[in-house]
């Protein structure tokens, strides 16, 4: 039924509500209005003149307080009728339709006097008073009953939030669409003839809306009961420990339900239910399943006639009134063995009156059980079922949850997530979530509301959580992994290695995962498990190419993973699971702040910004974060990174967290790669910033390098002329550097970086002059071959062999007493040597070898 169609049914129950209400006051001030002109006809006969009663009630004024103190203490008395009265729906009770009839009355009385057309003696200051009060009740009773048909009272509707697994409260909120079944069996209680007790059984599972069938159920009787009143009993045993308090609260329920809808007219039907239940309360029944005759219940009690006999009165007044009464039993399939029986006792044995009928919901197997198991019978479940055949006269089953009401709910709580928390998805991932995700993966589980409302909460929670940190598709996935199939969840996140990298393991694991994969769904149906395999492989490509073995050819590249921070991504897997960001790990929010700062330029925020993630995580993982969107950035972004980058060489060259390339080096290609996206004038610019001013100068002998490297694989970004006139500007610097006596302790291996730029681009004359300088020192020569050392046997000899002439050097070391090593033994035999003397040995042992390959 669509929200037109139910506004429209809505507007017609008011209307006719209405028509029900004006017709009925209607008679009444007219029986009203004429009892008051007889009266006052009267009072002119009998020469009773208001003015003497007046006196007389002067006089007796001690008489009138006492009458106000009695009326008064039966007032309290009866504070529970009071109290029931005034919370209870507007023209529940007949006293409303008189209250507002006699306002109408009196108002009428008060114009046909001033119009002539009768006496107005009775308009005095004390029934002003009252009328004056009575139009205030009349006021309170107008804005109770807008209030009661206007309110919205669903959940969703009222509070904003959790969506919480309570039932619905009326038909405006009934998106499963089952008020059609729910008029069904109201219109068969409604117009049944048979004034024999009856009971109905809800059957469901739990999570399928029993309880919300109940509200639908309340609210049809209320709305549509036409003249025939036909009170509705909520009773839930769930809440009560014993037998004795379940008899006593039911009836409790039942009279309170007797006074709202019928007033004072049953007070002695209410009198008689609560002796009969407190004698009940008392007594201990031995009756079973197996017949359920009002002989056996004589039996029963036939040592006590007084209950006998007030059961047969109670029979009688509904006979007499023939007012339907319907009674709701909600969760009897969440009791106790002991209390589903004392429950069923009451229906089918102690309060099977004329005229009521009983409506219970519960799941079928559950109470079957539990009635077979009181007889331990050899077939249990078909015993149970004929027991609870004889009990429920009209079986009734739940409707399943139509699947597109489902996807609709979800798609509307989706929505809700999303715009509540700011998140826009592009075209291509609104058509993933709404056409793939929600029509083909999702969507099709096997939800009930409650695992609706329970999905739809994990993703309340997970959302704002991870918003701007993760893909949130991939993030709506998991978690409907997560409430689906648990074992699966925690299968993923414990076998982490064989989700995102299936390339360390062999033919013979592929069996070994699929068991494990199968025994984590093993509790989900042959359907669910379909689909939570396919939604598992398509979050973790890697997964379900070692499981089938094949691999996709449209596989993205990692690169390409992080940049849309997809869960396959070892970047970002972690984030998922923890519904956090990681220490170790970089906040793409504060990432994504960068780059504003970048755009914006706030080049002093945005250098702050990196040093203090990098002092805490290191820079390797920050720079590939730049790498993944650095063909993205624009040409103001790429310029202003790169002078920062520039400007970071002390601590980058201080920095050795890294896994394979050093932060320095990993720096340095980013730079060179940034200039891409920049102007030749802008390339130009940064270029010479950063040969002239950054440091330490084996970082800018780094950039420059990266930048025209010997041999491109790309087109080179800079003319031979241009590269030059830069390298010499970082030339000078080096030859000023180089005059200091600390120079090559200072740059260490990193030196040969700076040489071979000298040697490269500068005055190889003035390069071997600065060498020779070197060489003559004390322990120069050894000092000098430790920049090309690799270990303690191997060095770099043609590194060396570039710049300077090593025949000269071995010359120089055998005159300061160095000898060569004749054999291998002779060179890897251990000796006490110093970290320099091992150096030159090396060299001579090595250069003897280099000498031999260069000849042949």
């Amino acid at each position: 039924m669509d929200k037109a169609h139910k506004k429209k049914n809505k507007f017609t129950d008011i209307v006719r509500k209405l028509q029900n209400i004006v017709q009925w006051i209607s008679v009444l001030v007219a029986i009203i209005y004429v009892a008051i002109v007889v009266a006052e006809k009267q009072t002119f006969i009998t020469n009773i003149q208001l003015l003497d009663i007046a006196n007389l009630v002067k006089t007796y004024w001690l008489v009138g307080v006492i009458i106000v103190a009695i009326a008064l203490i039966n007032l309290i008395t009866k504070s529970k009728l009071i109290s029931s009265w005034i919370k209870h729906p507007p023209f529940s009770f007949e006293i409303d339709y008189w209250i507002v009839s006699t306002t109408i009355s009196m108002l009428a009385y008060g114009i046909s006097s001033n119009l002539g057309y009768t006496q107005g003696i009775f308009i005095t200051d004390a029934t002003k008073m009252v009328w004056f009060i009575l139009i205030l009740y009349c006021a309170y009773m107008l804005k109770k009953y807008l209030e009661y048909f206007f309110k919205k009272k669903g959940v969703e509707n009222s509070k904003k939030g959790l969506f919480i697994d309570q039932p619905i409260q009326t038909s405006d909120d009934d998106i499963l669409e089952r008020s059609k079944f729910v008029t069904g069996i109201a219109n068969a209680i409604r117009n049944r003839n048979a004034e024999e007790s009856i009971v109905v059984g809800l059957y469901g599972k739990w999570g399928m809306g029993k309880s919300s069938i109940f509200n639908l159920l309340k609210e049809n009787f209320e709305e549509q009961g036409g003249t025939e009143k036909i009170a509705t009993v909520s009773f839930n045993p769930w809440y009560f420990e014993n037998e004795g308090q379940l008899i006593l609260q039911f009836f409790e329920s039942l009279t309170t339900e007797i006074e709202k809808n019928f007033f004072g007219e049953k007070s002695e039907l209410v009198k008689k239910l609560k002796q009969y239940s407190e004698k009940l309360s008392s007594v201990t029944i031995r009756a079973g399943f197996f017949n359920f005759s009002f002989k056996e219940f004589a039996t029963i009690f036939k040592k006590d006639d007084d209950i006998l006999s007030l059961r047969k009165s109670i029979e009688k007044l509904l006979e007499d009134k023939k007012q339907r009464i319907v009674v709701l039993i909600d969760d009897l399939d969440r009791l106790d063995n002991e209390e589903t029986h004392a429950v069923l006792k009451l229906v089918k044995l102690i309060a099977d009156f004329p005229y009521m009928a009983y409506v219970l919901a519960l799941d079928e197997k559950v109470v079957s059980s539990v009635l077979a198991d009181r007889f331990g019978t050899d077939d249990l479940n078909q015993m149970g079922d004929s027991f609870l055949e004889k009990i429920v006269q009209v079986p009734l089953y739940l409707p399943p949850a139509n699947r597109i009401n489902i996807q609709k709910l979800l798609k509307k709580g989706l929505e809700d997530i999303l715009t509540d928390n700011q998140i826009e998805l592009s075209q291509e991932n609104h058509k993933r979530l709404f056409d793939d995700i929600l029509s083909h993966s999702i969507g099709r589980l096997t939800f009930t509301v409650r695992t609706a409302k329970r999905y739809l909460n994990a993703v309340l929670f997970s959302v704002p959580l991870l918003k701007g940190e993760v893909n949130i598709l991939d993030l709506l996935c998991l978690e409907g992994i997560r409430i689906f199939s648990p074992e699966v969840y925690k299968f993923i996140y414990e076998h982490s290695d064989a989700m995102l990298d299936n390339q360390k393991y062999r033919d013979d694991a592929r069996s070994k995962y699929q068991s494990l994969f199968d025994d984590s769904c093993k509790k989900n149906t042959d359907y669910e498990r379909e689909i939570i395999k396919k939604l598992t492989f398509n979050l973790f490509p890697e997964f379900g190419a070692l499981l089938s073995g094949n691999r996709s050819s449209d596989q993205k590249s990692d690169k390409d993973l992080k940049a849309e921070q997809r869960i396959c991504s070892k970047d970002y897997f972690e984030k998922y699971f923890v519904y956090n960001v990681p220490n170790d790990q970089i906040s793409d929010i504060e990432f994504n702040g960068i780059l504003e700062l970048l755009e914006t330029g706030e080049i002093d925020l945005a250098k702050e910004r990196i040093e203090s993630i990098s002092e805490t995580i290191g820079y390797e993982k920050l720079l590939r974060k730049f790498e993944m969107i650095e063909e993205k950035m624009s040409s103001s972004s790429a310029k202003n990174l790169g002078a920062i980058i520039a400007n970071q060489g002390e601590a980058l060259s201080k920095d050795l967290r890294a896994s394979i390339i050093l932060p320095v080096d990993r720096a340095a290609g980013l730079i060179s790669r940034l200039l891409k996206q920049l102007s030749r004038s802008e390339q130009l610019d940064l270029m010479k910033q950063i040969v002239t001013e950054t440091l330490p100068l084996t970082f800018a002998g780094k950039i420059l390098e990266y930048v025209h490297p010997r041999e491109p694989k790309e087109p080179r970004l800079l003319t031979e002329e241009e590269i030059r006139r830069l390298a010499l500007q970082l030339i000078d610097r080096i030859k000023l550097d180089s005059k200091n006596d600390n120079f090559i302790e200072k740059h260490g291996t990193k030196t040969q970086t700076l040489l071979s730029i000298w040697h490269r681009w500068g005055d190889k004359g003035e390069l071997q002059d600065q060498i020779r300088i070197w060489l003559k020192k004390d322990n120069g020569i050894e000092d000098f071959l430790g920049i090309f050392s690799v270990d303690s046997h191997n060095i770099y000899l043609w590194s060396i062999d570039e710049i300077y002439n090593m025949s000269e050097i071995e010359e120089l070391l055998i005159q300061r007493g160095y000898e060569v090593p004749k054999s291998d033994l002779e060179f890897y035999q251990p000796k006490n040597l110093t970290n320099r003397e091992q150096i030159a040995k090396t060299f001579l042992y090595r250069y003897q070898e280099y000498k031999k390959k260069v000849a042949n």
